[in-house]
């Protein structure tokens, strides 16, 4: 009788080990996608806030660098203030691909670069007749800045509608942390489809 106790005793401590286990493992797991969508959460955050190096902390920046246009830089904080601001996230679903990796899909609206891209290019031609012969004169900063101070206006001015955009986003984890990691797809629509926007001008100017 004591050795059939003993026996159920030891197979419902194993069980309930087994259990245990299973739960962590399950815990484990559930506390990567937590852990995902928190990184992605604080991503938005600090590009709303245009906080690049906070930013830089959850995505390399670089992967929105795009017609000369750096984040990273601090001379394009004002135009991170007016771009990001409106910036809206949601995260759809959660799927893990393995214990290093975790993919969102997410939801974002971001300002429509498309109809600013256009407003700006036709205050820098507006830009130029009024400056005549002086606009050739100027220095390539000069040139530069002026582009830069127009297209943070064109924000302002044609900024109002937002783009939606579903994508997918994958975390992985890096020495331990999760680090976002940025393709054209997402970084486009976090930036309202700039890519596109720059590239179809830019192929209108080769034409």
């Amino acid at each position: 009788m004591k050795q059939t106790l003993r026996k159920w005793g030891t197979l419902c401590l194993s069980t309930l080990l087994c259990i245990t286990m299973l739960g962590g493992c399950a815990i484990s797991q559930g506390g990567r996608s937590q852990q995902a969508e928190e990184t992605f959460g604080q991503l938005v955050s600090a590009l709303k806030a245009a906080d690049m190096p906070t930013a830089q902390q959850y995505m390399d920046m670089a992967s929105l660098e795009t017609g000369g246009i750096d984040f990273t830089s601090e001379a394009y904080v004002p135009l991170a203030k007016e771009m990001f601001g409106k910036l809206e996230c949601e995260v759809l679903s959660t799927e893990e691909v393995d214990s290093e990796n975790v993919r969102l899909h997410v939801k974002i609206k971001a300002v429509n670069m498309q109809p600013v891209m256009v407003t700006w290019i036709q205050n820098l031609m507006q830009k130029a007749m009024e400056l005549g012969e002086s606009a050739s004169q100027m220095s390539n900063e000069e040139q530069t800045q002026l582009a830069l101070d127009g297209l943070i206006e064109a924000v302002r001015e044609s900024g109002e509608e937002l783009l939606e955009s579903e994508v997918d986003v994958n975390v992985t984890w890096v020495d331990g942390a999760p680090k976002i990691q940025s393709d054209r797809t997402f970084a486009n629509a976090l930036m309202g489809g700039l890519m596109d926007a720059s590239e179809g001008l830019q192929n209108s100017l080769n034409e």
